[in-house]
């Protein structure tokens, strides 16, 4: 049979305050009548209120097929209260940079270098290696960095965190000395025509991926931040530049002798938000054979995790 709804009444049948310590409410009922061919419902909907901002809904439906009550979820829109901001586990980061000094732990056996085919003593080798330490820049810059929360209390915080990104060191010698494809495992003198030098500089580029803890410890209304771990890398380029009076600058792109991955480890500690310091360490030599120095920086994190 068609069905037939009609509305037989919708009144305000009352409202009631009821008052305590710390919670008021108000209620208000409305009844609607339906029938659909034989059958006759009644469905009453009730709406409460509290002081708290929170609303409860339940409708009751009585009808010829018996009697059945529906309770709503909470009508959050209508609420005044305020929802904590969602705390995701991950957290993705584009964008850190570091910026320091570099330098070399040098543990080249002169021994082996001679037996090499490179005669040089000890102190000639400190020479030709001898860096202008306020030149030599370490820079990275992590293109994507992400955090997992491992735990989380009111005072401390672990995440593992990792990311990818580029390791560039920049080495500035004081002397005239350079590697050259005739003579990649070894710097050699500088042509004297091009003595009278301005920079002579070797650079690297790696494309970095780090692995490691990081935690956060509250003091005060601060959080102490400390963290280390590993990574590993691939040498994209290694160049040599060469500025001189007579010539200006002179760059040559060569791999030389130098390995093509290497692997580290890194730390950093600061204060959040404040300030954050940074130290890396190469555990792989820069160079396949003869020479055996190791890399390291320290300097300062922008955009800390």
């Amino acid at each position: 049979m068609k069905k037939t709804p009609f509305l037989l009444g919708a009144f305000l049948l009352g409202s009631a305050a009821a008052h305590s310590q710390d919670i008021q409410k108000t209620t208000t009922t409305v009844i609607v009548k339906e029938q659909s061919g034989d059958t006759v419902s009644t469905t009453v909907i009730t709406d409460t209120v509290r002081e708290a901002g929170r609303k409860r809904k339940v409708s009751v439906t009585i009808g010829t097929d018996g009697i059945e009550v529906t309770r709503r979820k909470p009508d959050t829109s209508a609420s005044d209260s305020v929802q904590a901001k969602p705390n995701p586990r991950l957290k993705i980061q584009w964008g850190m940079v570091d910026l320091g000094f570099n330098r070399i732990d040098d543990k080249t056996n002169i021994a082996a270098l001679n037996a090499n085919g490179n005669p040089v003593t000890q102190a000639q080798h400190d020479a030709i290696f001898k860096l202008r330490e306020g030149k030599s820049v370490n820079v990275n810059v992590w293109i994507v960095n992400g955090r997992l929360r491992l735990s989380e209390t009111r005072r401390q915080k672990w995440y593992m965190t990792s990311g990818l990104g580029l390791q560039m060191y920049n080495l500035r010698y004081e002397n005239p000395y350079q590697y050259t494809k005739a003579s990649p495992d070894y710097p050699t003198q500088i042509d004297s025509s091009r003595q009278s030098f301005q920079k002579n500089k070797l650079g690297f580029t790696y494309a970095s991926i780090p692995l490691g803890l990081l935690g956060k410890t509250r003091i005060g209304d601060k959080w102490l931040v400390y963290g280390g771990g590993v990574m590993g890398g691939m040498r994209l380029a290694s160049w040599t530049k060469l500025k001189t009076d007579a010539f200006g600058k002179e760059k040559s792109h060569d791999a030389f002798d130098f390995r093509n991955f290497n692997a580290g480890v890194y730390a950093e500690i600061g204060v959040d938000d404040i300030i954050r310091l940074y130290g890396t360490y190469q555990l792989t030599p820069l160079q396949k054979t003869g020479v055996e120095q190791y890399p390291f920086a320290i300097g300062v994190r922008f955009l800390g995790l």
